[in-house]
């Protein structure tokens, strides 16, 4: 495995990206400038983020919908769909009258949100009670922290706001059901920390392709090791989020962290032009 020429094919996935918004979006992309333009507004959208999380009810909420982003469980659970009867179930997100409403009532909590999702059966699936069990856990760490600054304090501290290992090291400290290493590292990402980013199956499929990590590697972190690395060759601008987004947007052909969003179409078959 080489990261070697790692730049240059950084560099070409974005040609890649730009033809094919200016292929599908021709008004709103009369240009290579045009399209570079938005494309960089998507890629850097880390900058934005960093204020936008400064409660910890805002913080305990990131946590739950990091929780559901992972697999099957977004149709399950239904966290944005059913967003206000879970504003209600979870007291407006509010993490200390969540702890004392279900602290001790994880089976019935999992009923609710059963019944929220509209399941099928008589009785809530593993996916349930797993997420039923991650909002008791996450409410009893989130509860701990009076204010933002005092989460963040104790992030410092394990070294998660330097890099990556250190938001690991925060949820080994504190663990949290269905919290795995893909989703640690999501969720200090999506906090505006440009030195995270998720190994997600494009990614992952993308850094096969040019043969970063073996066809067989699914280790977490050293898929995000590879991508760190992958930064220390390239440089700035791209670090490991936008290396990310850069990948993921290849695999998934969507634009949506800014607005609007454009879906392009997978464009895995161009890399084979790399």
């Amino acid at each position: 495995m080489s990261i070697k020429n790692s730049a240059k094919q950084l560099k070409s996935i974005e040609k890649i990206i730009i033809a094919a918004m200016r292929l599908k979006f021709p008004l709103d992309f009369p240009n290579n400038s045009a399209a570079n333009k938005r494309l960089w507004e998507e890629l850097l959208h880390y900058k934005t983020l960093a204020g936008r999380i400064n409660t910890t009810e805002k913080l305990y909420r990131h946590l739950l919908k990091t929780l559901v982003n992972r697999n099957m469980l977004p149709s399950v659970i239904k966290l944005d769909k059913k967003e206000t009867e879970y504003i209600k179930l979870l007291h407006n997100w509010n993490p200390w009258e969540t702890l004392k409403s279900w602290g001790n009532r994880q089976e019935e909590l999992a009923n609710k949100i059963f019944k929220i999702s509209g399941g099928k059966g008589n009785t809530p699936g593993r996916l349930c009670i797993g997420f039923a069990k991650g909002v008791i856990e996450g409410a009893e760490l989130m509860s701990r922290y009076g204010t933002i600054k005092d989460f963040w304090d104790e992030a410092e501290e394990a070294g998660a706001d330097k890099e990556f290992k250190g938001g690991l090291k925060f949820f080994k400290n504190n663990p949290i059901t269905g919290m795995g290493p893909a989703l640690s590292l999501h969720f200090f990402q999506r906090l505006g920390l440009p030195f995270y980013a998720k190994p997600d199956t494009h990614v992952k499929d993308v850094m096969k392709n040019f043969a970063w990590i073996a066809d067989s590697e699914n280790d977490d972190t050293v898929i995000m090791q590879t991508i760190s690395d992958i930064h220390a060759k390239a440089g700035d601008p791209y670090v490991p989020y936008v290396i990310d987004k850069l990948l993921w947007i290849t695999g998934s052909g969507t634009l949506c962290d800014t607005k609007p969003a454009y879906e392009l179409g997978t464009l895995k078959k161009d890399l084979k032009n790399i």
